[in-house]
Order: C-alpha cells, then sequence, then structure tokens
C-alpha cells in the first residue's frame, strides 16, 4: 500500500489521515513513518527507530523507510550542521509546494469552502448608509474611513452624485462640451440641443 500525498501538509496511508505537524506527519500522537513501517514489517524492533533513508521525512513511502539503531538514529540526527541544511531545504520546498497547492483548484475549492463558513459565522454589524442615511446591518467589515452603502442602489447613486464615473463628451448639436456620466447614452449637451437634432434629422 502506498501513501496518497493530498497536498504538502497532509497525507493519507491506510484511510487515515495524517497532517504535518512540526517535522513530521502525524495523527493523534501517531507519526505516519512509523505507521507504514508496522504496516509492512510489524512492530520495530526493539532498541530501534525507523528513519528516512533520504532524510525528506514528506517521503513516507516504505522504499524510503529503514531500521536504525536508537542510539545511532539519535546521534545521525543530533548533528546540528546538517540538520539546519536539511531544515532550510525542507522549509523552502514546502513553501513552494504550498504556494503552488494553493493556487491549484483544490486549493482555491478550499478557500472558498473557508470563506463561505467565515461568512456564514460572521456577526452583523450596523452601520449608516453614506448615501441615504438608514442604518443597515452587514456582515462585511468596513474600514473606518470606507463608504458603506445598504444596497446596490445606493451605491450606484452615489457613484453618480459624487462624478467618478462622469466623462467630457461633445454635443452632437451644438458642438460644446458637456461632462456626463459614462454609462449615459446622451450625445446633447441639454434637452433643447437634443430636441434641435432631432429635428434637423
Amino acid at each position: 500500500m502506498k501513501v496518497k500525498v493530498i497536498s504538502p501538509t497532509i497525507q493519507e496511508f491506510d484511510g487515515e489521515r495524517y497532517y504535518l505537524c512540526g517535522n513530521y506527519f502525524q495523527h493523534r500522537g501517531k507519526r505516519l513513518h512509523v505507521a507504514v513501517w508496522k504496516y509492512h514489517n510489524g512492530e520495530p524492533l526493539k532498541g530501534y527507530h525507523v528513519h528516512h533513508i533520504d532524510e525528506d521525512r514528506s517521503n513516507n513511502q516504505i522504499e524510503n523507510l529503514c531500521l536504525m539503531p536508537s542510539g545511532m538514529h539519535t546521534s545521525f540526527h543530533q548533528n546540528q550542521e546538517k540538520r539546519r541544511e536539511y531544515q532550510q531545504k525542507h522549509i523552502k520546498d514546502m513553501r513552494e509546494l504550498a504556494s503552488e497547492w494553493h493556487k491549484s483548484e483544490a486549493g482555491k475549492e478550499m478557500h472558498r469552502r473557508i470563506a463561505k463558513k467565515q461568512w456564514e459565522n460572521a456577526e452583523p454589524i450596523k452601520y449608516i448608509c453614506t448615501e441615504c442615511g438608514k442604518e443597515f446591518e452587514s456582515r462585511h467589515h468596513y474600514g473606518p474611513n470606507e463608504n458603506t452603502f445598504c444596497s446596490p442602489n445606493c451605491k450606484a447613486a452615489f457613484r453618480r452624485h459624487s462624478g467618478t464615473d462622469d466623462v467630457d463628451r461633445v454635443c452632437a448639436y451644438c458642438g460644446k462640451t458637456f461632462r456626463v456620466n459614462r454609462y449615459s447614452k446622451a450625445q446633447c449637451c441639454s434637452r433643447d440641443c437634443a430636441v434641435k437634432r432631432r429635428w434637423n434629422k
């Protein structure tokens, strides 16, 4: 039986999921590499530890595991310089893998689920609508200097009144430059010009 790698921090074996905790993948105090060894070979011999042959503790396949006398194993991992180099490389590799996973569809789906759950559990906060002055509640947390709106209509009205979407146009009748909302279909600067333009046509 193979260990299934779910993500940089999750691996699955024999129906159980193990999570990266410190340097090892664990589940309820049980280490994955030891569980793999026991599944294939039974209990480790007394006085021996299960060791990762390539020193990569995320590689928990049985081919990468062996028994090592506990004293030798402890001494091996007490080599601080070697251990420090390994940890730095391991952290770098895990960050790169984690970054790739978070950009994947599975990673995005996880973030969507978390965001949805946080939204559903968020406590509504009372605000005053910047446009109409009405009090309303929202789960969205507005910043202290942000405009707040009770509805999309109020937000749209505020943008119209603020002139955020205004642009300059040239009147199709008199040639005068006038300002108008970019989403408006108006081609003339005034109603009079619009009427005269229609009559001329």
